[in-house]
């Protein structure tokens, strides 16, 4: 009873539950947004059941980038969070930011467009 107690599922996201994830992905021109999330209306941190993720295939979210700086680029990237979690996700659910903010000024997000090749 007691490892059951105190291993996953049961007491890792008592208060946290990961529903889905966004993907953020270029190519040399645009800007993608994936949106992965579990079908299910309900979660429940104590579940013995698995939570399957998945894409859900959300049209226009994406953006072109024409002579964008980093900074134009991280904006746009948050309005299209933003924008994300008021249409596809529910009231109570909250888009965790904080790795985003404490990555995307590391990241050259132009020199990485750059770098693709057609």
């Amino acid at each position: 009873m007691y490892v059951k107690q105190f291993t996953l599922p049961y007491c890792l996201w008592q208060y946290n539950n990961i529903m889905g994830y966004i993907k953020i992905s270029a190519s040399k021109s645009d800007i993608f947004f994936d949106i992965y999330k579990s079908s299910c209306q309900k979660y429940s941190y104590k579940s013995k059941r698995k939570k399957f993720i998945q894409n859900i295939y959300a049209n226009g979210l994406h953006f072109y980038v024409s002579n964008m700086s980093n900074n134009e680029i991280t904006a746009m990237i948050l309005e299209y969070l933003q924008d994300i979690q008021k249409n596809h996700f529910s009231k109570n659910r909250f888009i965790d930011y904080s790795i985003f903010n404490n990555i995307i000024n590391f990241i050259d997000i132009v020199g990485i467009m750059n770098s693709i090749q057609d």
